[in-house]
């Protein structure tokens, strides 16, 4: 985002020195390219924190290669080169009055705008899937607040995005007017701040002031279900989920031999009394000695934390 704001500044100033020097190409130029890359930036973000919560929701699809892969390096990369394509149709078109280039040109840049409005709907269309679809396991819970929160940050703001994107999208497949014929009303200033830098200026502040940053933080390295975080709320467990299995299947009980009853654990050990503990890093659940406690004040005291 600190990348996205450095564009958009850039952009801006391209835009005040292209007013002041309207013979300029150069500078006409790298205004429009400027205007065009910044809201891929947003794109990205978007398929991050559409991942993360489909991952969270349903790790069994979310965590899978073909989902990876598409939300990642494909979309990514299709975007990526659409922006070249872009690139190249804007540079090419001042330099040359061939009026089939032109036309070619102006099919590239059809594409590319459609491209991106394709890459800013699909984190809309995740996050509504993720919703619909019935969970049949916990939610692995990442970052600082409520889950449903995160799922309404992140759903508004890629709305905002896409309605930006569909409508630069929708504008350019319209005819333009020609020299002498009232300007089309959405092709005014007006609109091309409110849908390029008016959306963007939303955008960015929903996501500063909601600290995305720390609600959806997740761990270095995190690969597979389970791997966002060891803690899970009593109101997220399913009535159906197998607590014993969910544990055991995650390691996280090690040490002494124990048993579970309805998410209740009972000691069964000829050591010392022993205690379910968090471990912060790993976020995995322990067994702990605790000769100098007693096992019912360890147990009420502990154990506590799983349903709170």
């Amino acid at each position: 985002m600190i990348g996205f704001s450095t564009i958009r500044v850039c952009s801006a100033a391209l835009r005040i020195a292209w007013a002041y020097h309207p013979e300029s190409v150069n500078v006409a130029i790298a205004a429009q390219i400027f205007v065009a890359a910044g809201t891929v930036i947003l794109y990205i973000v978007n398929l991050f924190l559409a991942q993360r919560l489909f991952r969270a929701r349903h790790p069994q699809v979310g965590w899978t290669k073909p989902f990876s892969l598409f939300m990642g390096p494909v979309v990514i990369g299709i975007t990526f080169i659409a922006l070249i394509m872009i690139i190249v149709t804007v540079i090419q078109t001042f330099f040359t009055l061939n009026n089939d280039i032109h036309r070619i040109d102006h099919s590239i840049l059809l594409f590319g705008v459609t491209e991106f409005a394709v890459a800013s709907f699909i984190p809309v269309l995740a996050i509504l899937v993720m919703l619909i679809m019935p969970r049949r396991t916990y939610i692995d819970k990442f970052g600082n607040g409520k889950f449903k929160t995160k799922v309404g940050i992140a759903l508004t703001g890629s709305i905002l995005v896409c309605l930006g994107s569909a409508f630069r999208c929708g504008t350019s497949w319209l005819p333009t007017a020609f020299i002498g014929e009232p300007e089309k009303w959405y092709f005014s200033k007006a609109c091309f701040y409110v849908f390029d830098y008016g959306i963007d200026v939303v955008v960015l502040y929903l996501y500063l002031i909601s600290r995305v940053d720390k609600r959806f933080y997740i761990p270095d390295g995190a690969q597979g279900a389970g791997a966002y975080a060891g803690d899970v709320l009593a109101e997220d467990i399913p009535p159906s989920w197998d607590f014993e299995a969910y544990m055991r299947s995650h390691n996280h009980f090690e040490g002494d031999e124990t048993t579970l009853d309805d998410g209740r654990s009972t000691m069964a050990s000829t050591k010392a009394p022993s205690y379910l503990e968090m471990d912060t890093r790993s976020g995995k659940w322990n067994i702990r000695d605790s000769s100098h406690v007693s096992l019912g004040d360890t147990l009420h005291g502990k154990q506590d934390s799983l349903y709170t």
